[in-house]
């Protein structure tokens, strides 16, 4: 049984510093989104609400 390969997120310090002054349940949230870009990198609603030129 193959096992699928993912990616790493990295997080800048900056940006856990950020992070760090949201509320609990907004940290919970974007943390959650950003930990799931390891397992796929390139969403379908990632491009949602954009306009490409």
């Amino acid at each position: 049984m193959s096992k699928e390969r993912g990616y790493t997120v990295l997080i800048q310090r900056s940006a856990e510093k950020e992070m760090d002054r949201l509320p609990p349940r907004t940290f919970q949230r974007v943390a959650r989104t950003i930990l799931m870009l390891e397992r796929d990198p390139r969403p379908r609603s990632s491009t949602a609400g954009f306009v490409f030129t």
